[in-house]
């Protein structure tokens, strides 16, 4: 999980210097309060008397509502007298809908109750408002002395997260830049714990002691390490600054709040790699495995020193061949398409990896390939499911280590092996896509990346014949 926690942080820090972003209006999920009952249901019966009274259409609502009035008003009767609330519902619904999208509200059933209830109620002086009218009384109407004014757009999260895609660009899987749906979906985790655990109020209702609160119960109560509780804090942070920025919002209540990570936490993050006798346990017991992918993916996770994510996202197109034979997989960054190919650091990431002789004595080279798709068919592109599964192996053979023995630890395995048989650091760096040392290297030419032949000179020299 290092990489989901780390990718948390850099996207909060990211946002440090938002833009202005319009938020768009969302169904509203907040429960209305009587007051905002009472406002709601005031304003198609001050709307109606104020288009009688100006004798033009002042706003879109208006002309309909001048034709509409009697046939309401004689409904409103009728509902008084009969207890049938079914047609003035259905009349509300009419009149009311141009207030409601201008809110973001979708009312519930119990809300729509409410506001028929407290319209009826009001009906008494709606009709006496129109009287006053017919009789030259052009006096403030009772009804607007009596009710609320209409509650104010109230916000939301999901308004936030849209505001927050648009202010990075978009979304990389839809539009080709700006952010990922994993870092999306990480935020959405963040906003999950807080109205989980702190309040299920609107984001311009959230108080400092709110965040107060939230900031206690990350560190005490939580679970997460210190540097995923920094991050989703950050991630709270940053989508509130969107509606600051936006005028939506005076001010940001997570200023000032943050979450040091302790000293020596460095130490205790780290994955570490498996032992030669726990690979071989390992192994062992993955050559058993029915299932292609579960089979195959962890000798690729070794063999390529590759995330899993890259290695679930492998296409039929990406496994090639050079000219002089050499076979090799090419990672390469493509954010839409049918198949997409996301790498964690876009372009920069680009790499053809040589296949190492192990893997293709292991089969990767008899899947078939024919017509285009996913390499391994039947895994979900969701990396949980197969670390899932990997975790549950590593249990059964007692060598699981909570965030110490898990599939990210074939990485560091990859990396000492190449050390062990003294690959250079710029090769190594080609291996994983990491950028090449010094400027020149990263500028000029196409890198040894785009080198498979060069590369497979180096990556052959490694003995893996131990590995069952």
């Amino acid at each position: 999980m290092h990489g989901q926690v780390q990718e948390v942080i850099n996207a909060a820090e990211a946002q440090h210097q938002q833009k202005s972003t319009a938020i768009q209006a969302q169904p509203q999920t907040f429960a209305l309060s009587p007051r905002d009952v009472a406002g709601i249901a005031a304003n198609p019966l001050l709307e109606m008397r104020n288009a009688l009274a100006d004798g033009r259409i002042s706003s879109s609502i208006q002309a309909e509502l001048q034709q509409i009035v009697p046939t309401f008003l004689a409904q409103v009767a009728w509902a008084q007298m009969t207890g049938d609330v079914s047609q003035i519902q259905k009349a509300l619904a009419q009149i009311s809908q141009p207030l409601l999208d201008q809110l973001g509200i979708s009312p519930n059933e119990t809300d729509i109750t409410a506001i028929t209830q407290r319209l009826l109620a009001y009906a008494a002086d709606a009709r006496a408002d129109v009287e006053k009218l017919q009789d030259g009384d052009w006096s403030s109407p009772t009804l607007a002395a009596k009710a609320p004014p209409i509650p104010k757009r109230r916000l939301t999260w999901e308004q936030l997260i849209e505001g927050w895609r648009r202010s990075v660009g978009g979304t990389l899987e839809v539009d080709g830049y700006g952010v990922s749906e994993r870092r999306v979906v990480l935020y959405r985790l963040a906003i999950k714990d807080f109205v989980a655990h702190i309040s299920d109020a609107p984001p311009e209702d959230i108080t400092i002691a709110d965040v107060q609160r939230y900031v206690k119960w990350l560190q005490t109560d939580s679970g997460n390490a210190p540097r995923t509780q920094a991050g989703k804090l950050i991630c709270l942070k940053n989508l509130v600054q969107i509606a600051v920025n936006n005028r939506e919002i005076a001010s940001n209540p997570f200023d000032g709040f943050k979450i040091v990570v302790p000293a020596g936490a460095a130490d205790l993050k780290g994955y570490r790699p498996f032992t030669k006798p726990e690979l071989v346990t390992i192994f062992t017991a993955v050559k058993q495995e029915s299932r292609e992918h579960n089979r195959l993916l962890p000798y690729i996770l070794l063999l390529t020193g590759c995330r899993l994510a890259e290695a679930v996202q492998l296409r039929t197109k990406d496994i090639q061949q050079t000219e002089k034979g050499t076979w090799f997989i090419n990672w390469e960054h493509e954010a839409i398409g049918t198949y997409p190919m996301l790498l964690k650091t876009k372009d920069s990431n680009n790499r053809k990896m040589p296949i190492h002789q192990k893997l293709i004595d292991t089969g990767l080279l008899d899947i078939d390939r024919r017509g285009e798709g996913r390499l391994f068919k039947d895994i979900s592109q969701n990396t949980n499911t197969f670390s899932t599964h990997f975790t549950e192996l590593l249990k059964r053979l007692d060598i699981w280590e909570k965030k110490k023995k898990v599939t990210h630890s074939f990485r560091n395995n990859a990396k000492d092996m190449w050390r062990e048989v003294d690959i250079p650091l710029d090769v190594r760096n080609a291996f994983t896509g990491h950028a090449a040392v010094g400027v020149g290297e990263r500028s000029y030419g196409v890198g040894l990346g785009q080198m498979p032949d060069k590369l497979n000179e180096y990556l052959q020299r490694i003995d893996i014949s131990w590995l069952p």
